[in-house]
Parts: structure tokens; C-alpha cells; sequence
């Protein structure tokens, strides 16, 4: 499963900045700081203060989201481009 190819998971493209402007950041130079995880959603926070977020469609989305979640912690310090394309 990957989170670009799920059809049970939507996600964003680019990072933007907190405040809902229409400022993007790369997917390659947003670095992973942290992440918050809830049933139907993880929010990542990036060094550069930009977030994104990976959201759950249905049932099946939040199980693959709960298995992107309990590996994330691997990708801290690592780009967005590398969670996006990992096969998880």
C-alpha cells in the first residue's frame, strides 16, 4: 500500500502553511518533525513550520492510515516526498 496509489486515502499534495494561506512547500524539502494521529486523520509538522495532512476515506482507509501512523515514527527527519511514495 502506498499512500499515493490508496484509493481509501486522500492526502495533500504540497504542505501549506498553518494559517489556511495558499503558501505551498515542496514535498521534498518539508522534513518531518512531528505528527499527530487520530482515527481518520494524521496531521505531519515539518521543520520548515509547514503541515500536511493524510485523511481516511472509509474503513479500510483508516485501517491503512493506523499502519502509516505506526511506522511514521521511522520517518521523522525525513522528507514528505518519502512517506508519500513508500510502500507501507
Amino acid at each position: 500500500m502506498n499512500v499515493k496509489t490508496s484509493k481509501n486515502l486522500t492526502y495533500q499534495k504540497f504542505p501549506t502553511l498553518p494559517d489556511g494561506s495558499d503558501v505551498y512547500s515542496s514535498p521534498v524539502k518539508s522534513i518531518i518533525e512531528k505528527f499527530d494521529f487520530s482515527d481518520v486523520k494524521l496531521v505531519l509538522y515539518f521543520k520548515n513550520r509547514y503541515i500536511a495532512e493524510i485523511r481516511a476515506k472509509n474503513l479500510e482507509g483508516q485501517r491503512e492510515l493506523n499502519l502509516v501512523a505506526k511506522k511514521l515514527k521511522d520517518f521523522i527527519g525525513k522528507p514528505y516526498e518519502e512517506i508519500l511514495n513508500f510502500d507501507f
